[in-house]
C-alpha cells in the first residue's frame, strides 16, 4: 500500500507524497484488526491445549493406555478451577507480551477490559464456559465458543474506525484510502458526499466489501453524466 501511495506521489504535486492524517489512522486501524484476527485463534487454542497438557502432567487429568488425555475429570470442580487458572495464565502472558510494562500497572478492571477487547475473554466468561461444558470443553469447543466474541471484537473496532471519518475527509478517503479509480474521481459530487452521514454509509459498505465500480456508480453523489459532460466540453473547445 505504501509503495502504491509513494508511486502516485511521484506523479502528482509535492504534498500528495505524504499521506493525509485520516488515511494513516485508517490504515493503522486496519493493521490492528488484522493482527487481532491473525492471532486470535492461535492464542485461544494454545491457551487451552497448553493448560490441558499441564493438567495431565500434574495427574489432574488422566491419560489412556495410548497416551491420549481423557477429559472426564473436567466435570469435577478441582479440574475446572485448575483449567481456568492455567488458561488465564496463558492469556495474561499474551497480554503482557502485547502491552509490555503497561500490563503490570493495570488494575483488575482494566486488565479485564483489555482481555475482552483483544481476546474476547474475561475471567468470568471463561469460568462460565468451563463450568457449562465440563468434559466436553475441548479445543474445538473452546474455539467455537469464541467465534462470536471475535466477530464482536472486529465489529467494535470497525465502528471505531468508521467513527473517525467525517464528511470533510471525503476526497482523501476516496483517493488515498479506498483508492477509487481516477476515472470515477472526476464524477463525484463532494457537496453531497461531503457530509458525515454519507461518509459513514460509504465506510460501512467498505467494511462489508461492497465498494466496487458498480456500487460507486449507483450512489447519489456520483454524477452519471459528469465524465461525458467534461469530455464533451473538452471536444467543443478543442474543435473550435
Amino acid at each position: 500500500m505504501t509503495q502504491d501511495a509513494h508511486g502516485h506521489g511521484g506523479h502528482g504535486n509535492g504534498h500528495s507524497h505524504d499521506k493525509p492524517e485520516i488515511v494513516k489512522q485508517l490504515e493503522e486501524a486496519d493493521e490492528l484488526i488484522k493482527r487481532i484476527t491473525g492471532n486470535y485463534f492461535h492464542v485461544h487454542s494454545h491457551a487451552h491445549s497448553a493448560a490441558i497438557e499441564q493438567l495431565a502432567n500434574e495427574g489432574i487429568l488422566e491419560r489412556d493406555e495410548q497416551g491420549f488425555i481423557k477429559f472426564d475429570k473436567l466435570d469435577e470442580k478441582e479440574a475446572q478451577e485448575k483449567l481456568h487458572e492455567y488458561m488465564m495464565g496463558h492469556f495474561d502472558t499474551f497480554m503482557k507480551n502485547h502491552l509490555k510494562d503497561m500490563w503490570g500497572g493495570l488494575s483488575k478492571q482494566w486488565k479485564e477490559f483489555y482481555r475482552q477487547t483483544l481476546l474476547g475473554v474475561t475471567e468470568n466468561n471463561l469460568k462460565q464456559l468451563i463450568d457449562a461444558h465440563g468434559k466436553d470443553y475441548n479445543v474445538e469447543q473452546h474455539k467455537d465458543a469464541h467465534k462470536k466474541a471475535l466477530n464482536t471484537i472486529v465489529n467494535q473496532h470497525q465502528s471505531i474506525k468508521m467513527g473517525m471519518v467525517k464528511g470533510e475527509h471525503a476526497k482523501d478517503v476516496l483517493e488515498k484510502y479506498l483508492k477509487v479509480d481516477k476515472e470515477h474521481l472526476g464524477s463525484i459530487d463532494y457537496d453531497i458526499l461531503g457530509n458525515d452521514a454519507q461518509m459513514q454509509e460509504l465506510m460501512y459498505a467498505h467494511a462489508n466489501g461492497h465498494v466496487n465500480d458498480k456500487y460507486i456508480k449507483q450512489q447519489v453523489w456520483y454524477k452519471k453524466d459528469g465524465h461525458d459532460a467534461h469530455a464533451h466540453a473538452g471536444h467543443g473547445h478543442g474543435g473550435h
